[in-house]
């Protein structure tokens, strides 16, 4: 023998309407196993007029299906009378009551970014007209036009009203001549939308970067009011060059990998910015430093009657060029020109200043023009001292034996005389090994020629230039580190 078992409920104790904080309208209705409405009609004698097991009404002789608002012939209720949605979706049919006490699913969370106008909608899903004779606000918002009484609202028809909802508790009641259904009222709480918060997960601030090809960016942002799809993310180098924009992704997370080519040596600031749905806008900056195991100098603009760095004119730092060759073969000289291996690229009508560490130790690396260009016939006569090497310093390589002479002046200074005359070609040398972090490097430019101007180079592929209205302007030249990072950065 075969026993069938028939779980039922009542709709309404079965039904769980509730609200999310965005609108989304959800119906959660647990199913019943095991019975059909034959088997909930055994239970129960519809149309005797009393509520029994399995039946939503029962008013006996007056259930009926062709009247608006009366309980039907198989003593389900009818479809109810009046629905009011909001700027939320907003309950229907919620009891009106003289007392604030409400149930908390029936109190809606609406959004704002500022007073803002949003419709209430009152609908009439019955067969019969409706008459709405009172609309009331209670709480901080307010009608954008003034009503008419009644409102009739036909059969399937809705009528919509446009409010001004400002930050607060607000309830919106109804009066109508719907049949048990008179009065009715929705709740909604109205909250400011709050700016996101941004937090930097990876690399803190003050990290110091390896050489390491990817670096990983990552954040983390939350919005309490706002979902990760609808936020604006855009990362930028100090510069403002976008490094990666697009909204994080479901658990509030934007990350990227900046690539080591994109990321300049040295201390460097990246930001991220932040926008929600409102417009609120969040800019989180922090320091972080390139490294690299290169070393540094910084380079003056030394005017007449300058003798001491501190008096001169600070332009900016050179990072030195590395590489596994001596100097002299990195200098790359063949076709009476530099050719540099590791360095810059002549460009002509300028004389190129770097400093290139190899096998041999840290040299000071000059030379103007290029080859097979530029200028076919010019002069640069340079003067330059060097101190506090301990005369370890000598002229390693110059275009022509004779172009490059020096002298010991005292146990820590060395004079340099460079004359160079030059014809579609270049002209230069190198003086190494430069040791220590005192060494400095005065250039007297007596003579420019042709030359605009001396343009220094760095490792990490940035430059600046010197000149003066004759020329090229004198320069000094002094160590400042052994790395482009040397402590980590401050906030």
């Amino acid at each position: 023998m075969t026993l069938g078992l028939c779980i039922f409920a009542r709709d309404d104790q079965m039904k769980n309407n509730f609200q999310t904080a965005f609108g989304i309208w959800v119906a959660a209705t647990l199913a019943m196993a095991g019975c059909s409405k034959d088997s909930l009609n055994t239970l129960a004698s519809c149309g005797n007029g009393v509520l029994e097991l399995g039946e939503f009404c029962d008013d006996g002789n007056l259930n009926a299906d062709d009247q608006p608002y009366v309980c039907r012939t198989d003593c389900t209720e009818p479809v109810p009378s009046i629905q009011i949605d909001g700027p939320t979706r907003m309950a229907s049919n919620v009891g009106f009551t003289d007392t604030p006490d409400v149930p908390l699913q029936h109190v809606h969370n609406l959004i704002l970014c500022g007073a803002e106008e949003h419709v209430v909608t009152i609908s009439n899903p019955g067969w019969a007209e409706l008459k709405v004779s009172e609309f009331s606000i209670t709480g901080p918002a307010e009608l954008v036009e003034a009503l008419e009484f009644p409102l009739v609202i036909a059969p399937g028809e809705e009528r919509e009203i446009t409010l001004r909802w400002m930050v607060g508790d607000i309830s919106v009641a109804v009066v109508s001549d719907a049949p048990g259904k008179e009065r009715l009222r929705v709740y909604a709480e109205a909250v400011a939308d709050t700016p996101p918060t941004v937090d930097i997960v990876s690399p803190i601030n003050g990290t110091i970067l390896g050489e390491q090809e990817e670096v990983l960016m990552q954040a983390t942002i939350l919005d309490a009011e706002n979902p990760p799809e609808t936020l604006s993310v855009v990362w930028k180098d100090q510069n403002g060059t976008v490094l990666h924009s697009g909204a994080p992704d479901d658990l509030g997370v934007s990350e990227f990998s900046w690539a080591r080519e994109d990321r300049v040596v040295g201390p460097q600031t990246v930001s991220i910015e932040v926008v929600d749905s409102c417009g609120h806008e969040v800019n989180t900056l922090w320091n972080v430093c390139q490294q690299q195991l290169a070393k540094t100098m910084g380079v003056w603009l030394v005017n007449e009657g300058v003798t001491a760095i501190e008096d001169a004119i600070y332009l900016g730092d050179i990072v030195s060029y590395t590489g596994e060759l001596s100097s002299s073969a990195n200098y790359g000289y063949y076709s009476a020109s530099a050719h540099p291996v590791v360095g810059p690229e002549p460009l002509g009508f300028e004389t190129n200043v770097y400093f290139y560490e190899g096998t041999d130790g840290l040299a000071l690396t000059f030379f103007s023009n290029l080859d097979a260009g530029g200028s076919d016939d010019s002069t640069v006569n340079w003067d330059i001292r060097t101190s506090n090497n301990n005369n370890l310093d000598s002229v390693l390589l110059g275009d022509e034996p004779s172009e490059i002479s020096e002298s010991i002046v005292s146990s820590q200074e060395k004079f340099y005389q460079a004359r160079f005359r030059y014809w579609a070609n270049t002209d230069g040398g190198v003086i190494d090994p430069f040791v220590g972090g005192d060494f400095e490097i005065w250039v007297d430019v007596l003579e420019s020629g042709d030359n605009t101007d001396a343009v220094f180079y760095s490792a990490d592929g940035t430059s600046f230039s010197l000149s003066n209205d004759a020329g090229i302007a004198s320069f000094a030249i002094a160590f400042k580190s052994d790395a482009a990072c040397t402590e980590p950065s401050n906030p």
